[in-house]
């Protein structure tokens, strides 16, 4: 079980270096969602900017859920990646 559970934080910790080890302008919105979701706090704030200007109604959930974070960095860039992105659903998210 242990040996799962290593493997398993290894080949997390190396997609996400990976991700992280790529230049941000080249991540799809799937990649900055996982960077948002999981990396480091100054690249979840860069992968946020970089939402702003590239994320779709893909993106509202994962920067919603990031708006309950107790971070105010992370609050604050949730908040402006998504008040960036047109449609209802980031209405929806904001009202909630």
């Amino acid at each position: 079980m242990k040996r799962i559970a290593l493997f398993f934080a290894l080949s997390c910790f190396s997609a996400f270096a990976a991700l992280e080890g790529q230049p941000i302008y080249k991540m799809t919105e799937a990649q900055l969602l996982d960077v948002a979701k999981a990396g480091a706090l100054d690249a979840r704030m860069t992968a946020c900017q970089e939402l702003a200007h590239r994320g779709t109604a893909a993106s509202v959930p994962v920067l919603a859920e990031m708006l309950k974070s107790n971070e105010p960095s992370v609050f604050h860039s949730a908040l402006y990646a998504l008040q960036n992105i047109p449609g209802a659903e980031v209405d929806a998210a904001l009202a909630a």
